[in-house]
């Protein structure tokens, strides 16, 4: 894996330069001003701020456990972040995967929202139009099928959660 990000002209089709970011860049959200290109760096949990203009990385923003998936609020001002895994270790059983909040303005973590239940691998995120609202798509587990009952019951189903991005409201 690739610790860049290709710079391609879309007219010519053709990559016109390379910008370094960290470990496995895999989700990208674009400002609505272009100016602006925010990574989701999977191995290394971090976003990297990279200024388009100038083709080179500004900053590293630790987020949590295996960032995936990263959408922008309507005005610009939030990106929010699906973390893959959960922050906390596998024996606990509360363990659920996050949401990282980040102002755009200050590229400062504004929040962390842990997931309901069992969310794990959070894959795609999206904001609604209104940016009142987050939707994470992810799996939901269920570790309370014993063994000897696997062909009667599921062991992980897809699941959307959606969080308030304001951070007031129910996580659901």
């Amino acid at each position: 894996f690739a610790h860049t990000v290709t710079v391609i002209d879309l007219k010519a089709q053709k990559p016109i330069g390379q910008v370094k970011v960290g470990f496995e860049p895999i989700g990208l959200a674009l400002s609505n001003d272009g100016k602006t290109l925010y990574a989701a760096n999977f191995i290394s949990g971090e976003v990297s701020v990279v200024d388009t203009a100038q083709l080179r990385e500004t900053t590293r923003i630790p987020v949590g456990r295996g960032p995936f998936s990263v959408a922008l609020t309507p005005d610009g001002k939030l990106l929010m972040v699906a973390n893959t895994l959960p922050g906390q270790p596998a024996t606990d059983p509360e363990a659920s995967a996050d949401v990282t909040v980040i102002d755009t303005a200050t590229n400062k973590v504004l929040r962390t929202v842990r997931g309901p239940g069992a969310m794990l691998s959070c894959r795609h995120m999206a904001v609604s139009d209104d940016g009142k609202w987050s939707l994470v798509a992810h799996l939901a587990p269920n570790a309370n099928v014993p063994t000897t009952q696997l062909l009667q019951g599921w062991i992980q189903t897809n699941a959307l959660t959606t969080i308030p991005v304001s951070g007031e409201g129910s996580v659901v």
